[in-house]
């Protein structure tokens, strides 16, 4: 049986750490570019939707706008 310090227990432990957190970068780097992407590709999809809806668009703001002012009205008055 052989015992290690933990100063040799770091040492070794350290390359495969740094492998490791080498790895999840990368993997990190790849969700984020995939994520900016497909958020791209949803914008031109939103932007192509607007344009052929104009009328229906806005009328889908108009009451989104609404329900968030009376939802926010109604929790102000409950103070």
């Amino acid at each position: 049986m052989t015992t290690q310090t933990i100063p040799e227990i770091n040492a070794n432990a350290r390359p495969t750490m740094g492998e490791r957190v080498d790895e999840l970068r990368e993997r990190a780097e790849g969700l984020y570019a995939r994520g900016k992407q497909r958020a791209v590709e949803l914008e031109g999809e939103f932007e192509d939707h607007v344009r052929e809806h104009p009328v229906r668009s806005v009328a889908l703001a108009a009451g989104i706008g609404a329900g968030v002012g009376l939802l926010v009205g109604y929790l102000a008055a409950r103070r």
